[in-house]
């Protein structure tokens, strides 16, 4: 359906889904074992924070002038680092030959949280929320999670001020528990019944080498694709 409509029926020679599997019950009719594979994936959580900031030494000064940063202490300790301001980005740095700039900055943060129920239960459910005109980014600020990044940036010798926030469902995954089950594998298995494929970070990992060795591995097992293995040359 379109906007919570009335359903409406398509046909297709094959149907390949990508976006999170665990939301695909809100647009299509799913057999039952899709339903049962898909109910065991869950998502941690990345907030994203649009900020203004006093350069930071080491990172976003001219004489660093790096266009990313990652804090990876802040990923290693479970839990109890969650929330900890782990990565950065400076899109002023992205192209070469960037012009200097002196005093504020635009840029964005990083906060994962692993367990972000435990950490913040408003955090428990953001598979429905999404930032509209009469839904405004401040609406979804947690000022928890935003004094946290403060005074981590305060740490380094920065600040922030004007910030937007938003706390995206990310990296869609299976619990040990399922992959133990065998639910990735029964997904596989699964693959091209009623033409249809579940691809996408869902259904393997979150990176690129892993969708599309996925990807590859679907098309060598369903179309007849044959592929060069690492190591080998054309």
């Amino acid at each position: 359906s379109e906007n919570g409509g009335p359903p409406i029926d398509n046909e297709y020679d094959y149907l390949i889904y990508t976006a999170p599997h665990a939301l695909a019950e809100k647009y299509m009719d799913l057999t039952t074992a899709e339903q049962k594979i898909f109910q065991r994936l869950s998502y941690f959580v990345l907030m994203t924070t649009f900020y203004r900031s006093e350069p930071v030494a080491g990172y976003s000064t001219e004489d660093s002038g790096k266009s990313g940063m990652y804090n990876y202490n802040a990923l290693d300790g479970g839990k109890e680092d969650d929330g900890m301001w782990y990565g950065d980005r400076d899109d002023h740095r992205i192209f070469a030959g960037a012009m200097a700039r002196h005093g504020k900055q635009w840029r964005v943060a990083y906060q994962f949280y692993e367990k972000p129920c435990e950490h913040n239960p408003a955090m428990c459910n953001l598979t429905t929320v999404f930032p509209m005109e009469d839904y405004p980014f401040k609406d979804f600020q947690q000022p928890e999670e935003l004094d946290r990044l403060t005074r981590d940036l305060q740490a380094w010798g920065s600040d922030l001020s004007l910030a937007e926030q938003f706390p995206w469902p990310y990296f869609w995954h299976f619990s040990e528990s399922a992959i133990s089950e065998g639910k990735p594998w029964d997904l596989f298995d699964m693959q091209g019944e009623k033409s249809t494929f579940w691809l996408g970070a869902s259904a393997v990992f979150e990176s690129v080498h892993d969708v599309v060795n996925y990807n590859l591995q679907v098309l060598d097992e369903h179309f007849g694709g044959t592929f060069y293995g690492d190591g080998d040359f054309l």
